[in-house]
């Protein structure tokens, strides 16, 4: 984390430092045309000229950096605004300064808008939108960061109840049970699964241990539940069910001639379960 903040700390500093130079040229350039004996009407055209390169990039810079990408298009945009100082200072035709400045102004426009496409940050309530568009999440809750990181990170390993109700469709089942001896969780009913891989509870705990849909596959031995509404959709097949006076989702990605009102045992897969404390909602692990 330090590492990332450190880059972003020196691509922002490293611009700033660019565009306060460009803007500093700016200035000098018609000071410096004055001394020339340039004429009023062409110092003016370099703002002028600055302004429509501006203008022509906020239109045409997204083209550009959708063929070749953020990197290079960033890199090239800046490289153009040191050259083209550079050249000013060589040059003394005015043609040729409007010019550069115009080309100045497009390679400005560029690199804000990149900018700020590495800067944005999109708040919404859709987990869909976030796992797919994300390069890392925040997930808050009356304005408090419960988790951050990649969107894999906070499907794989959910810190508390809240993160993994939010991230995933549908959503993991949480099934009440107590930590018993011998490394075991017991249900309702006396029903027992082996704690999950990586967790680790006290003997006697209240815990609620989580199940993601599409960890679920039925099998001889596992959860009994009630099938109450079967939804084939093509791909998989998700099961409405009850279990321990709970809704329990599965989703079976083969198809399957399971009908309401049938009793399925679905197993979890422990390398992929949670357990979670029932009454701080915290993640047990290891």
């Amino acid at each position: 984390m330090r590492k990332n903040l450190i880059s972003v700390f020196a691509l922002l500093m490293g611009t700033l430092f660019l565009f306060l130079g460009n803007g500093l040229h700016g200035l000098l350039l018609p000071m410096r045309g004055a001394l020339e004996g340039y004429e009023t009407t062409m110092l003016g055209l370099l703002g002028t000229s600055w302004a429509t390169g501006f203008v022509l990039g906020c239109l045409l810079a997204p083209t550009v950096v959708k063929r070749i990408g953020h990197v290079r298009a960033f890199s090239g945009f800046a490289s153009l605004i040191a050259i083209i100082a550079l050249l000013t200072g060589m040059l003394v035709d005015p043609f040729w300064w409007i010019v550069l400045r115009a080309v100045t102004g497009f390679s400005i426009a560029g690199t804000s808008m990149i900018i700020e496409s590495w800067l944005k940050i999109y708040v919404t309530h859709d987990q869909i939108e976030a796992m797919t568009m994300a390069d890392r999440i925040v997930v808050m809750r009356d304005g408090l960061v419960e988790q951050q990181g990649a969107p894999l990170e906070l499907y794989d390993t959910p810190a508390n109840t809240f993160v993994a109700g939010f991230i995933g469709s549908p959503a993991m089942n949480m099934v009440p049970g107590t930590v018993r001896a011998g490394g075991a969780v017991e249900f309702e009913g006396g029903v027992r699964l082996p704690l999950p891989a990586d967790a680790r509870a006290d003997e006697g705990q209240r815990v609620l241990f989580g199940i993601r849909p599409e960890h679920c596959a039925p099998s001889n031995e596992g959860l009994p539940a009630d099938v109450v509404v079967v939804e084939p959709t093509g791909a998989d097949t998700q099961l409405y069910c009850r279990f321990g006076g709970q809704d329990f989702t599965a989703v079976v990605r083969d198809r399957t001639d399971v009908a309401p009102g049938e009793r399925v045992m679905l197993r979890p897969d422990l390398k992929r379960s949670h357990l979670f404390d029932a009454s701080t909602g915290r993640r047990l692990a290891a």
